[in-house]
């Protein structure tokens, strides 16, 4: 699992590299586009943590370590 975090770290710093240097590949910067950036971080974060409300992984019953409704824990 943590070679799994490890190479998703990587891949990450790998593509934010990348974005960076094309956005400073523009003559110039303006506030539209910062504004634009943070606007689309927040819009991100707010919808994949509403997906998870909506999919009811909240409640500690996610896909890690949680339980599949009918399905019986004991093996029975």
């Amino acid at each position: 699992m943590a070679a799994l975090v490890f190479v998703a770290g990587l891949l990450t710093v790998a593509a934010v590299e990348d974005m960076l240097e094309e956005a400073h590949e523009a003559r110039e910067d303006n506030r539209l586009s910062v504004l634009a950036f943070i606007a689309g971080f927040a819009f991100f974060t707010l919808v994949s943590t509403r997906v998870e409300t909506v999919l009811g992984a909240s409640d500690g019953a996610g896909a890690i370590g949680g339980t599949v409704p009918g399905v019986n824990a004991g093996g029975d």
